[in-house]
């Protein structure tokens, strides 16, 4: 039997299912969705070596207005590309707009060392990118960690990684012993101290995320690692999801704790994930599938914008590095 829809109908739930897919990326704060395609396609293009073509869909998404240092990526490509194409003047005009949004170096040295720049160094604009480039390398110099606060994330780290560093022949005799209950002994061990953990940090969360200005590479990562493992507690990584957000844009967290995190939220919140970071392994199936996301390719577009690569890549060395069966 074939069931006729009214056109009408027909009509509502295509744009219904159409709004629904778009939905789960809105949440980004950065750019829009058809900035992650223009961007995509940019890249690619900028890869294969046509130069023309991806400048084309570079100025697509700036068109979009992406933030902070979403638009400084487009205006530095941008810079690429009319090097690449002889064309001193634009290059020149869009490396100047890429210092104003904090492009720079680690140091004064890899600055200078920068011999893609020396033919610059002539340009009238020269005068305002070197200026830019060095109030940059200034204003990103760490100022003073928080020593104390170090040391107690280094034991909040250690106590995060205790059960999830296991060898694998101890979690083969877990499985051994417990079966297919095994999960649920080695979360009875988890659980603990990852409450303990947000106990720990949530003082040190109140009104901001605690960067890597403040507390390093490794304190910054104890912190993403009690907030990405706070899945009985939704509320506070929603929270945490809302400041590592402002982070991103002031620069104080690698992009991908926000990716992760992000998924996290929406997989514990039954929305799909965006950046198909998020996976499972049913025991004793030797690979890892998705948990619930959008779909594959529109995934790659928004990793890309993340700097990771395809999805696809990323679940064969998953499969490869972290499947013990």
């Amino acid at each position: 039997m074939t069931l006729i829809m009214p056109n009408g109908i027909r009509f509502l739930l295509i744009i219904f299912i159409f709004v629904s897919n778009l939905s789960f990326s809105q949440t980004i704060p950065f750019f829009s969705d058809n900035y992650a395609i223009y961007r995509w396609k940019a890249d690619s293009l900028f890869n294969l070596n046509q130069i023309s073509k991806s400048v084309e869909f570079y100025h697509k998404a700036l068109s979009e207005k992406p933030k902070g240092r979403f638009k400084r990526y487009c205006f530095y490509q941008l810079f690429l590309c009319y090097d690449r194409l002889n064309d001193n003047s634009k290059a020149s005009s869009f490396l100047l707009l890429s210092t104003k949004y904090n492009l720079r170096y680690n140091t004064i040295s890899d600055f200078n060392n920068d011999t893609l720049l020396s033919k610059y160094a002539r340009t009238i604009l020269w005068e305002k990118i070197s200026k830019n480039i060095l109030s940059n390398i200034k204003k990103f110099q760490n100022n003073g960690f928080d020593t104390l606060l170090i040391k107690k994330l280094a034991q909040v780290r250690n106590r995060d990684q205790m059960y999830r560093r296991l060898s694998k022949k101890f979690v083969d005799s877990l499985r051994l012993i417990h079966g297919t209950n095994y999960e649920t002994v080695l979360s009875n061990l988890i659980k603990p101290c990852d409450s303990m953990n947000r106990i720990e940090i949530k003082e040190n969360l109140k009104k901001k995320w605690v960067g890597f200005k403040q507390v390093g590479i490794d304190g910054e990562q104890a912190i993403w690692l009690v907030a990405q493992h706070s899945d009985d507690d939704l509320a506070f990584q929603k929270k945490c999801l809302k400041l590592i957000s402002k982070a991103v844009l002031n620069e104080d967290t690698p992009l991908h704790h926000y990716t992760y995190l992000h998924d996290r939220v929406n997989v514990n919140s039954n929305l799909n994930q965006v950046f198909g970071t998020q996976f499972y392994n049913i025991y004793p199936s030797s690979d890892f599938q998705l948990k619930k996301s959008i779909s594959s390719i529109r995934i790659d577009y928004f990793r890309n914008c993340f700097a990771m690569e395809k999805v696809s890549d990323y679940l064969k060395f998953a499969n490869k590095n972290y499947n013990s069966n």
